[in-house]
């Protein structure tokens, strides 16, 4: 009889707690902020740093504490780009066939006596 009330008491308050966890999952996590977040579309009130939901007035990395961490992602995709982009060191007219030099050598000199014409 104690076991069945004890397991009776253990499913209540574990029911308790996830209704209470339920509730929250709602309210913006930022302090004592108890605007709702179930209204918002998920990708604008989920952080995507911490994963945590806040509201409109909270959102952004740098109002609830996650602006470093945003700062530090962005700095890392910056970098990111601008190295897969950058030109490496060079590789100008110097680099290109003799060949090709010297049909960009008679194209140039074509343009320059057109325009003296």
């Amino acid at each position: 009889q104690k076991q069945k009330d004890i397991t009776t008491d253990v499913v209540d308050d574990l029911d308790a707690v996830l209704l209470e966890f339920a509730a929250k999952d709602g309210i913006c996590t930022f302090g004592t902020c108890q605007e709702k977040t179930h209204t918002l579309i998920d990708p604008v009130s989920l952080c995507k740093l911490c994963r945590r939901r806040f509201c409109l007035k909270h959102f952004q990395a740098e109002m609830h504490g996650c602006g470093d961490a945003a700062q530090k992602l962005e700095q890392k995709r910056f970098k990111q780009a601008y190295d897969a982009s950058a030109i490496t060191r060079g590789s100008g007219l110097v680099n290109k066939p003799a060949a090709n030099r010297g049909s960009l050598s008679n194209k140039l000199q074509d343009k320059i006596s057109s325009q003296a014409a």
